[in-house]
């Protein structure tokens, strides 16, 4: 399929400690510096992933609603690496013997946590099959500034996002077809950069505030993680001001979901704005929307954490409409999802609009 050219510039359940990401107060973001179509390709070839061997550990390990959940470990081939490595799945499957669309889910900073098996049940009663794939790898370096960390750690999560694709496609139990992503704030970060990426295997990509601009949402970051590096770093190149970090993580980030916006079709992609979010920082959040050709889209008035626990609990059925409409599964919306929009919702879960296309 042919991209539209744009520019690449242009708890309820006790979730907000793994949801909390990032925070920032500055009025506008500083665009990256543009790149043109040979380097944004180059790039693009640097994430190419060896071709998976086929190979996948199975094992089921109980039920979600009514379905079967399995652990699934596979082989990951790095072309530039020889270090063995491996990634575990998490995979809820419907109960039957047809091959069924599937969800692969990218989770928050925090990796998984009970949002997920939320998910996986309501796709499971839609006889939609999940994998949970925690691919961000968020530890520590011990050798500093380690300046391109953030790149290191972007092209291993998209080559190991690659080889899931590849294990739902060979797998008898997937709809090859019908191949869907939805990411969750860090994990909506990395969803965004597959939809420019690997969208001819994506059917539909689901981003929940996500936005672009690394090296902006880096620098004014309050997860415990990201601030203690950007503590460390800057302790360590002597750096007085974020906006100095900001700076050097310019000059290194080269993965980034705003260089690859404009190879994503836009029909295929739904966004989840927070209108608040003071975790990823709502003009980022827009600034993808606009780089990604104003796709479907409803924002929340709140935050960051209410943001994604109203859409869970409240408005499943923004996600659900979208899904069905990309998988051609005709049916109306799932009788559960409907008594749940009729039930009586807090203050705090005002109905979201959505921005102009």
């Amino acid at each position: 399929m042919v991209s539209r050219v744009r520019s690449a510039q242009a708890c309820v359940f006790g979730i907000s400690v793994a949801l909390s990401f990032v925070s920032g107060s500055q009025a506008q973001a500083r665009p990256l510096d543009p790149i043109d179509v040979i380097e944004r390709e180059a790039r693009v070839a640097e994430m190419e992933h060896g071709v998976w061997g086929g190979k996948a550990l199975e094992k089921e390990n109980g039920a979600v609603s009514s379905c079967s959940r399995w652990q699934v470990t596979l082989d990951i081939v790095d072309p530039k690496s020889t270090v063995p490595k491996n990634i575990t799945l998490s995979v809820v499957r419907p109960r039957n013997q047809q091959p069924s669309p599937v969800i692969v889910m990218v989770p928050t900073i925090e990796g998984p946590i009970i949002l997920e098996d939320q998910y996986a049940s309501k796709f499971c009663r839609m006889g939609i099959a999940t994998i949970v794939a925690d691919v961000n790898d968020t530890a520590q370096p011990t050798e500093l500034p380690s300046w391109g960390l953030e790149d290191r750690n972007n092209r291993l999560a998209i080559l190991s996002l690659k080889t899931v694709l590849d294990y739902a496609e060979q797998s008898p139990h997937f709809d090859r077809t019908k191949i869907g992503l939805l990411g969750f704030s860090l994990g909506g970060i990395t969803s965004a950069m597959m939809a420019g990426i690997e969208h001819e295997r994506l059917q539909a990509i689901y981003v929940v505030v996500g936005g672009g601009n690394l090296p902006y949402i880096l620098s004014v970051s309050t997860n415990d993680k990201v601030g203690e590096l950007r503590r460390r770093r800057m302790e360590h190149s002597k750096l007085t001001k974020p906006e100095e970090y900001e700076d050097e993580l310019r000059k290194s980030v080269r993965f980034d979901p705003m260089f690859f916006a404009s190879r994503a079709p836009t029909e295929k992609i739904f966004m989840v704005i927070a209108d608040k979010d003071d975790k990823v920082p709502t003009l980022v959040q827009r600034d993808l929307f606009e780089s990604f050709g104003r796709p479907e889209n409803t924002v929340f008035s709140g935050g960051h954490v209410k943001t994604i626990v109203s859409l869970t609990l409240f408005y499943f059925s923004y996600v659900e409409d979208f899904f069905r409409k990309r998988f051609n599964m005709t049916r109306g919306l799932h009788a559960e999802t409907m008594r749940e929009l009729a039930q009586p919702k807090p203050d705090w879960a005002t109905p979201p609009t959505s921005l102009p296309r």
